[in-house]
Parts: structure tokens; sequence; C-alpha cells
């Protein structure tokens, strides 16, 4: 009976309208109730994490482990922006509550924690992802759109950096731009066109050369989306001094795993044990992914991919073949 009324109700309120302003209400007031607990919580943090780079470039795997660290929390693409972008709820307690339930929704949305997050796996199960021991680092590796909101809105990192009132540091992560052309085409036909011949994993692609899907010239242009992003990171770059950037060459980072994991805890300024390493890196691919192979290319797009290469410095000494 009470299940009937509670039901009953909830449908009267939605034909309303009323229900949006009470969700709106309840929101407000979990800010106001929980704001400060959270605030508390981040009074010991030291120092404020950012990723930024292209999509595929290795960020997911790179925030997973960091994740993993006793004293590190960082969320799966949490919407910083929205916090960002919105003076009256700019507090340093909310966006330290975003990051941790943003944090707590995946381990709870995937099985095992952390698994299969772009078909891939993450999880490092004798680690400590979705918990800490003592949070001293936090951040988001929400890398394509911090790379957008800096690029769109520079300001807003000041509006950051006076907020959580610590050091910001930034992964960027970049790896062969044919591989990253290759594996976004492939997420085109995959999500964008319904091309359900397309796993979710690309691991699991592996078709003849006469059926691996032809890059559009349209999509491969001086206006693509991949392209683009490479003149967005050239000025984000810029934001930041040489102390506050880690770059990671995935193709090197997915070689030496345990070698550059520690050099990028040594980054943040936390320590780790060889234990942990040795878990983290179990996780790791044996080699990189060479997307790039899975599709067809003209002659006239590898010569613009080419073109890239020349003009922006990370991308120095990439080529097709290697």
């Amino acid at each position: 009976m009470n299940a009937n009324i509670i039901s009953f109700t909830k449908n009267i309120l939605k034909r309303a309208g009323l229900n949006v302003y009470i969700r709106a209400a309840e929101a407000k007031i979990g800010d106001i109730a929980l704001n400060p607990i959270y605030g508390y919580k981040g009074r010991n943090i030291e120092r404020f994490v950012l990723f930024m780079g292209h999509h595929r470039s290795g960020s997911s795997i790179l925030g997973a482990m960091l994740n993993s660290h006793p004293e590190i929390v960082i969320s799966h693409e949490v919407p910083l922006l929205q916090e960002l972008t919105n003076p009256d709820v700019l507090e340093k307690g909310r966006i330290v509550r975003r990051i941790m339930e943003r944090d707590r929704q995946v381990r709870e949305w995937t099985s095992p924690p952390y698994g299969m997050m772009g078909g891939y796996t993450y999880a490092v199960n004798t680690q400590w992802q979705g918990k800490y021991s003592r949070l001293r680092i936090i951040g988001d590796k929400n890398s394509v759109a911090v790379t957008n909101w800096m690029y769109s809105s520079p300001a807003l990192l000041d509006s950051l950096r006076r907020v959580m009132g610590v050091p910001i540091s930034v992964f960027f992560t970049y790896r062969n731009p044919y591989d990253i052309v290759a594996a976004e085409w492939l997420r085109v036909l995959r999500n964008e066109r319904g091309n359900a011949a397309i796993p979710r994993s690309f691991l699991d692609f592996n078709p003849p050369d006469t059926e691996k899907p032809q890059i559009e010239q349209d999509f491969i242009s001086s206006g693509s989306r991949q392209i683009a992003m490479s003149r967005k990171i050239l000025k984000v770059l810029t934001l930041f001094s040489e102390a506050e950037i880690f770059p990671i060459k995935h193709e090197d980072f997915i070689a030496f795993p345990k070698e550059n994991l520690r050099r990028a805890c040594e980054f943040l300024g936390v320590e780790c044990t060889e234990e942990y390493l040795e878990a983290c890196a179990a996780i790791s691919y044996s080699s990189p992914h060479q997307t790039r192979f899975k599709v067809r290319w003209t002659p006239e797009q590898k010569a613009q991919v080419d073109e890239a290469v020349r003009t922006y410095p990370w991308f120095e000494g990439y080529t097709y073949e290697d």
C-alpha cells in the first residue's frame, strides 16, 4: 500500500513538472550539507592533477594506475567544466566531492571495479582503487575535455588554481599520430555510423586487408578533430610552466610501465612501493596497439599526417611504419 502511494505521488509530481525542482532542491541541500565535509576531507590535499591530450593516447591506463596509489584519487572523467563555469558553486569541497563521487560511480558501474572501460580492463585488484589511506593528491583524467575548456576559456585555469589553493600538475599523453587518427576513425564508425562489426575494444578488430575500413578524406583533412586537437594542445601547453607538465609518450610507457610510473609518482611527490609498481605493471599491455594498421590509407592521407608530425614537436620521430 505504501509503495503504491509513493509511486502515485511520484507520477503526479512528474506530470506537474515539479520533480525537476525537487531534484534541484535536493542537490542544493546536498551541497550545503556535504561540501563542508568534503572540504574537510580535502584539507591536506597537496596537489591537484589534470590530464590533457588526444583520445586513445594512454591517459586512462595511467589514471587507473595512479588511482591505485594509497595517497592518490584520480577519477575517470568527471565533468569538472560544470563546476568551473558556475561561480556560485565553485568551492573546493564541491570539486573534491564530485571527484570522489565519480570514482565511486565507476567502481559501481563496472565489474570488476574499473573493468572494461572503453573495452579494456584497468582493475588493479590488490591496490587502492576506490579508496585511500591518506588523501594527498586528487584530480581527474578527462584529458580531451580539459584540453578543450582550457583552450576555449583559459581564465578557468586561474579559477581552479584559486579555489584549490595547491599546485597543479598536468600529465600530457601522446602517441603515434597515425594510431590516434585511426582509433578516432574506428570510434566514429562504431558509435556515430553504427557499424556493429567494430567491437568496443579495437584489440578484437583484426579484419583482412580487403575488409579494412577506408578513412574518408574529409575526416583526415586539416579541419579534422584530431588535427584540430593538436592545434589546441599547442596553445594550452603555454598556460603551464615546464615544471607543471609531465609528458608521457604512450609507446615508452607501455614498454617500461614500472619505470615510467615511478617517475610519475616522483613528479607528484609521493613514494611508491615495489608491490604497487608490480601490480600496476601487470595490467599494462604487452606492446602498444598499432591501430593504424587496421584501416586503409591513401598516400595523400599519409602525407597529411606526416605534415602534423613536422608541425607539432611531440610527434617528432613518429612514422607510419614505426
